[in-house]
């Protein structure tokens, strides 16, 4: 799960928590990206299923156990704050173990930060129904959340609207780190939002 450039441009990062059912499909889809060095760690947050048994039969990833958990810390944080320890990537990618990534999309995303001069950038992916329900409700939801977030706004340093969502947040190592990153979160609450507004901040 790692290219064989010497320097990893992107860390990957994949929390998962009894997630059997699509992380094969997920990491799939990751170890075949092209045109950019990087390396994939999922972070196993006490799974009872087979997910981390799929994660391992991946070679060349990492495959780490979730740190201890802190009163109040959701086991998705906590498992993000133990897949960045130690990491030396210029990039960091946080994706859910659900998501689907179109060959090409992670050297697309690096280039598209570089070429927009961000230091986070988050995508709104596309949401696959599969029943009815979901098909009638899923458009409404998203039509909602463009209105209520704008690119506009939330491209714009002078308005404090931020956005961002937690199945795709890539994010400069560096500034990362020297925010604090997501130990610096508040406890219980949605990592994406609050950590878009550490970084907009």
């Amino acid at each position: 799960m790692q290219t064989n450039h010497a320097e990893v441009t992107v860390d990957i990062i994949v929390p998962a928590r009894n997630e059997e059912d699509c992380i094969g499909r997920c990491l799939r889809s990751l170890v075949g990206q092209q045109g950019i060095s990087f390396q994939i760690t999922v972070v196993d947050d006490g799974s009872t299923d087979q997910t981390r048994a799929i994660a391992e039969s991946f070679p060349g990833g990492r495959v780490l156990s979730a740190g201890e958990l802190r009163p109040g810390m959701t086991g998705k944080v906590n498992a993000l704050i133990t897949g960045v320890a130690g990491s030396t990537a210029e990039w960091l990618l946080f994706t859910d173990a659900d998501t689907f990534h179109y060959p090409g999309s992670l050297a697309a995303s690096v280039r598209e930060a570089k070429e927009r001069k961000v230091d986070l950038l988050s995508y709104s992916p596309e949401q696959e129904t599969n029943s009815w329900w979901e098909l009638a409700v899923m458009p409404l939801v998203f039509a909602d959340l463009v209105r209520t977030y704008s690119s506009e706004r939330i491209n714009d340093p002078a308005d404090a609207t931020v956005a961002a969502n937690g199945q795709y947040i890539l994010v400069r190592r560096e500034v990362y780190e020297a925010l604090g990153g997501h130990s610096m979160l508040p406890l219980n609450v949605l990592e994406d939002i609050e950590l878009a507004k550490i970084f907009k901040a």
